[in-house]
């Protein structure tokens, strides 16, 4: 009888003995499967985290009419909106049709159109493009290094009146939605400014992926406040080779600025390329402004919401212009 009871007391203790084993063998496997996840937790909490900050950003030629609308000095202008957060400014790449409406302080148009007063440019075939800069312009060395590394087969004239010339090799026809040369005015501000720079490069004719690759990488060297570049344009900047473009933004650390409900013809296949670099962007156009007559409560609700809703990190602010003269 003493025997049996020994015997049953010894097998409940073994139980026990292998009931408190599973439990221990339990507890440091959770105990090292937390461990081994800290690594991936560590990066959620930092995007987390980062997904907390949401830049501002205008472009730099609303800033201007701002300014002018509101009869105040540029720097003042600056200054109060950096004070109501703004941290960003879009700098955009100039077109043919931009510089012909007066975008920056040149001359641009076919070679035929400037030939009598520079007869140098009758050699040249009457529809090519053609920049007239005086040489006293400040951005005169930057357009040409730019314009030099960008285009391979653009050739440079010393012209009468103290002027310098840049030919093209294809006609103006083909450049009037092509991006040309980035707004040097804006960068020099931003720089001066302590302002981050947007930088919106266009589809480019007449050149490769290649050469629009190494103008970008020559133009943030020149400008390290440069973070950020907003595609511009119906086609993706690069398009359809867009690798030498994806890989500069890539090795330059660059982040891209995806922006909502775009469409943009090579847009999908870009922004994987840069998938860990894309910060989404929030904007409204005038178009929809006026045709749901929004007001100023309402834009600012859509901001908001756009944020909480929708993890957007960049929103681009542009002029109110609903009601004529108040912005």
């Amino acid at each position: 009888m003493a025997t049996c009871i020994a015997m049953g007391v010894f097998r409940i203790v073994i139980s026990k003995k292998k009931v408190l084993s599973r439990n221990i063998v339990f507890a440091v496997g959770m105990f090292l499967a937390f461990i081994l996840c800290i690594p991936g937790l560590m990066n959620r909490v930092g995007v987390e985290w980062r997904n907390r900050t949401v830049a501002i950003c205008m472009d730099y030629r609303d800033m201007l009419s701002l300014a002018r609308q509101s009869g105040v000095d540029r720097s003042l202008m600056t200054s109060q909106l950096k004070e109501a957060g703004v941290s960003g400014v879009a700098v955009a790449e100039f077109t043919g049709k931009d510089l012909q409406g007066g975008a920056l302080p040149l001359q641009y148009g076919s070679a035929i159109s400037y030939s009598d007063t520079h007869p140098e440019l009758s050699s040249f075939a009457p529809d090519q493009a053609v920049i007239l800069i005086s040489n006293k312009d400040t951005s005169l060395p930057l357009i040409r290094d730019y314009l030099e590394i960008k285009y391979k087969g653009i050739k440079e004239l010393d012209l009468r009146g103290g002027r310098t010339g840049f030919v093209f090799p294809i006609s103006t026809e083909d450049l009037a939605d092509s991006a040309l040369v980035p707004d040097f005015r804006a960068l020099d501000f931003s720089a001066k400014s302590g302002l981050t720079a947007l930088f919106r490069p266009a589809p480019s004719a007449g050149t490769s992926s290649e050469q629009v690759a190494l103008s970008l990488r020559w133009l943030v060297a020149q400008y390290p406040n440069i973070a950020a570049v907003i595609p511009a344009g119906l086609i993706v900047v690069g398009y359809p080779d867009i690798v030498p473009i994806t890989t500069v933004i890539k090795d330059l650390g660059l982040s891209v600025a995806q922006v909502e409900f775009i469409r943009q013809i090579g847009i999908d296949s870009f922004n994987k390329k840069v998938s860990t670099s894309l910060l989404p962007l929030h904007s409204l156009v005038k178009e929809e402004m006026f045709s749901k007559k929004m007001s100023r409560g309402q834009v600012v609700d859509r901001m908001v919401r756009a944020v909480h809703e929708r993890s957007i990190r960049i929103i681009f602010m542009r002029p109110y212009e609903l009601y004529t003269g108040n912005k």
